[in-house]
């Protein structure tokens, strides 16, 4: 991998469970990669011990201070926080471009659905995947790509898929160093400052070719699943409507729940 580039995985009470990391190994990367812990986190001590100097971590409160998280009272187990954090670390170490991954994906994939029926590869070798992404940035205008999230291909052929693009950054993002994402939203931060982004005419991408793929949230200990089991779909679609309140509106869903649609133009 690229001198110039780096890694960033990160994570919270989940010193034990590194899905992301095991994935990277077993899938040939042998770059720099970093676990980005909060100060905060109850297992920094277990991070330290079995990590080392491959734990990079970051003062929360300092973080909580300067965010916009579109709420004023807030719990402090959002990703908001970490995913800013990135940034001045990228700086710091004088990187041109960094990925930021959650902690717990466990695989990733080449989607190709040029035939019609949507047909799925493992990586098995991810730096090659990753040091052409790098290029591809590098030679273009683009502000930040992504990996799709998994779930993004239910339906197989679908529209996204057909566009070749979503236009949300989730799960396995790179950014520009000189240029980068600035996160906002306690929840939902990803959707939020994508749309954001896209407003003023900032190109944030996933590319459909492209997936990691996670386990269910209800199933993963740690990381945000405590904030997100104590909220609702509502209060998470408000944080994007007050990012993008042009072009965002909330509806009725089944049962009583509400979604967030995007309005049409």
């Amino acid at each position: 991998m690229r001198n110039d580039t780096a890694i960033f995985i990160i994570t919270h009470q989940r010193a034990d469970k590194q899905l992301t990391l095991k994935m990277l190994k077993q899938s040939g990367y042998s770059g720099k990669v970093y676990l980005v812990v909060d100060d905060m986190d109850c297992q920094l001590q277990e991070y330290r011990k079995k990590y080392g100097d491959n734990i990079l971590v970051f003062s929360k409160k300092k973080y909580a201070e300067k965010v916009d998280t579109h709420i004023n009272k807030f719990r402090m187990s959002s990703a908001v926080f970490a995913r800013n954090a990135c940034i001045d670390t990228a700086k710091e170490m004088g990187l041109n471009f960094y990925f930021v991954c959650d902690d717990d994906i466990r695989c990733t994939y080449v989607k190709d659905g040029r035939t019609g029926k949507m047909v799925t590869h493992k990586i098995t070798d991810i730096e090659a995947v990753l040091s052409k992404l790098v290029g591809f940035m590098e030679n273009t205008r683009i502000h930040a790509v992504a990996f799709a999230d998994n779930g993004a291909y239910i339906g197989g052929i679908n529209q996204d898929v057909r566009n070749g693009v979503k236009y949300v950054l989730t799960k396995f993002m790179l950014y520009r160093t000189d240029d980068p994402v600035i996160y906002e939203s306690i929840m939902w931060e990803d959707q939020a400052s994508c749309y954001r982004d896209l407003g003023v005419g900032k190109i944030d991408f996933s590319i459909m070719f492209l997936s990691a793929a996670t386990p269910p949230n209800e199933k993963g200990a740690g990381g945000c699943a405590e904030m997100y089991k104590s909220s609702t779909d509502y209060a998470n679609s408000f944080m994007v409507l007050m990012a993008r309140p042009d072009c965002v509106k909330i509806v009725p869903g089944k049962e009583g729940e509400c979604r967030m649609r995007t309005k049409q133009t």
